[in-house]
């Protein structure tokens, strides 16, 4: 949960954008960025500690690159992270391309950036994302 969330502060759309944050962390290591055993230490964590670093948990990747956009997407204050979850996902899709494409990187990086989805059409709700067929 957001820590705005937490703190029971009015919820605004910079909640998606912290929680698809923590689903890209989840997807890259396969852990969870803000670690705790019971409720209150993960509360606590949410508030107070940043994101444990991706590299901490795979040192076979371009964590250092990838782990700034991460970083702001779940920044404590939501005014402080990306304007919008489309630029959250472009600035990540930009940076894991970069890693991909990076000489001394191009044995450890991911290529992620085909995996994320474009968005097909606006609704009154937000963008609507369509998601294509692994062939």
């Amino acid at each position: 949960m957001a820590p705005e969330q937490w703190r029971s502060d009015p919820l605004t759309p910079a909640v998606d954008q912290y929680a698809l944050a923590i689903l890209v962390f989840q997807m890259l290591c396969g852990e969870y960025p803000f670690p705790g055993d019971e409720a209150h230490q993960i509360m606590h964590s949410h508030l107070s500690n940043p994101p444990t670093p991706l590299s901490f948990f795979r040192n076979d990747m371009a964590a250092d690159i990838l782990m700034p956009v991460l970083n702001r997407a779940v920044h404590k204050r939501p005014e402080d992270r990306y304007p919008d979850v489309e630029t959250f996902a472009a600035a990540f899709k930009e940076t894991a391309r970069l890693a991909a494409t990076a000489p001394h990187l191009r044995a450890c990086a991911l290529d992620i950036s085909s995996a994320l989805p474009e968005p097909t059409r606006r609704t009154r709700f937000g963008p609507r994302l369509g998601y294509r067929r692994a062939v």
